[in-house]
């Protein structure tokens, strides 16, 4: 791991050792007095910031079935999970600062929970046998980005700073599986007749680390952020109660989906307005992350008959040729006042 981080910062440091030279003779050019204040001068900024996010979501494990069967979840089901209409309102809090040539930010935010559709080719109900729908869906999201970074070249061409720079993202994703209705409408015949219950959601954790580069020319700031080791933790439990007569019947089965891949994210924001220590940006963000690896599915089966414990049955798979996508575009404005 150590080598493939000094293979990817190798043309970072030959940056580096080209700049350094360059940027010394025009220091020294400069009058020592001025380059004393600019390299001691502290500059803090925190903001509000609000906006709309659009987000995609797809998973996909293709784990194959098998002649087991349980009540109404066949064991070893395929499971395909599609989030077309992740439309959020978000806001949080940003700070940025700045010294010499070094700098650091934080960011958070938060998007306010609404309902989403939930597209589902292939899901454990009857061994992914018909496609469903999920209605009615809970979504909720946050993340915490943070970073530092120095600059490599300053007051070049239009370009006043590039900035390397380097930080860690977390992110959490918790999508509630609602009312599902499958292409025949058994799931709500059986739950309107009979009173079946069945239930589902997926939680991700994404634990980004990145590097990237930052430029500033005038009032308008862009940055590329990229992560060969994004690593997620995706969990989807599905449960499904049957109720018969005298059989009652508690089914389980559980997706888990951990691991490494590729992450990219651009930022551009345009300072529209600047009053005082006040400004006003405008900000885009849009961001990609594709990760390949195998995912597990467990199951457990409980049956009671008149109330007592007469039989369980368990079992376990994986799938090698497993995915998990998601894509996320937002704007939005932020308000800022720089101390």
């Amino acid at each position: 791991m150590l080598r493939f981080w000094l293979r990817l910062l190798s043309p970072v440091f030959a940056v580096l050792l080209y700049c350094i030279p360059a940027a010394g003779t025009e220091e020294n050019a400069a009058p020592v007095e001025q380059k004393s204040k600019e390299s001691s001068k502290f500059v803090l900024s925190v903001s509000a910031q609000t906006g709309y996010q659009h987000m995609d979501l797809n998973f996909r494990a293709p784990i194959i079935t098998n002649n087991v069967v349980g009540l109404e979840l066949f064991t070893r089901s395929p499971v395909h999970l599609r989030l077309h209409d992740g439309n959020l309102w978000v806001s949080g809090f940003a700070a940025d600062a700045k010294i010499g040539g070094l700098s650091g930010f934080f960011d958070w935010k938060i998007a306010k929970p609404r309902e989403a559709e939930v597209i589902s080719p292939s899901e454990p109900f009857w061994g992914g046998l018909y496609s469903a729908k999920w209605h009615d869906c809970n979504l909720k999201w946050w993340a915490v980005n943070a970073g530092a970074g120095f600059d490599i070249l300053n007051r070049f061409s239009i370009v006043d700073h590039l900035t390397l720079q380097a930080g860690l993202k977390a992110e959490h994703l918790n999508l509630g599986l609602g009312t599902p209705i499958d292409d025949p409408t058994l799931i709500p015949q059986f739950k309107l007749r009979f009173g079946d219950d069945y239930r589902g959601y997926l939680e991700s954790e994404l634990l980004i680390p990145w590097m990237g580069f930052q430029v500033q020319a005038s009032r308008l700031n862009a940055s590329v952020r990229f992560s060969p080791y994004a690593y997620a933790n995706v969990k989807i439990p599905f449960s499904y109660y049957f109720v018969g007569t005298p059989l009652i019947g508690y089914e389980h089965e559980v997706y888990t989906f951990r691991n490494h891949g590729m992450w990219l994210e651009g930022n551009l924001a345009y300072e529209v307005l600047r009053i005082a220590g006040w400004s006003c940006t405008l900000w885009g963000q849009a961001s990609w992350l594709w990760i390949h690896g195998r995912a597990y599915s467990t199951y457990r089966e409980d049956l009671y008959l008149s109330g007592a414990h007469v039989g369980q049955m368990t079992d376990a798979s994986s799938a090698a040729d497993s995915k998990y996508n998601t894509g996320t575009y937002g704007i939005g404005l932020r308000i800022s006042y720089n101390f």
